[in-house]
């Protein structure tokens, strides 16, 4: 059913990382200027990038997460896209991590902290928390399968 609380916690995860397409998710304070991550560029000043992994783990972790919703018949299968977000979240916060503490060699920059640094991390909460109701609801389904 699409009315339970793990498809809300699901759908929060995907609203969630399609703001990170927007919402700064790091920055970097430097004598020139300042420099912006997000999911669809890097930006400092003129110079622009387009961080590919950055981007292809924000859209893995928005696409297992709309399927994950869809796949309510199948909680064995649910609870292992469960498990694939959650890795591909611990990735995603790896990425930024690396581009904060990494920067350009050739600038002095110093990190700067972002709201979209926070997502990731409410989005590992909301993972474990529909990860845990999926199996509520599978032993549920059990206890009720034994007593018939």
């Amino acid at each position: 059913m699409l009315q339970r609380v793990q498809s809300l916690f699901l759908f929060a995860i995907t609203i969630i990382h399609l703001l990170l397409l927007f919402v700064p998710s790091a920055g970097w304070v430097s004598a020139d200027g300042n420099a912006v991550l997000t999911a669809l560029k890097i930006q400092y000043g003129a110079l622009k990038g387009f961080p590919a992994i950055f981007f292809l783990v924000n859209f893995l972790v928005v696409a297992l997460s709309v399927v994950t919703i869809f796949l309510y018949r199948n909680r064995k299968t649910q609870m292992t896209a469960c498990r694939f977000i959650f890795i591909a979240l611990i990735v995603h916060y790896a990425v930024v991590l690396y581009y904060i503490t990494n920067p350009a060699p050739s600038y002095a920059f110093e990190p700067a902290r972002s709201p979209g640094l926070i997502f990731p991390l409410v989005s590992l909460i909301l993972t474990w928390l529909a990860l845990r109701n999926i199996r509520k609801d599978d032993e549920l389904i059990r206890s009720v399968d034994r007593i018939r």
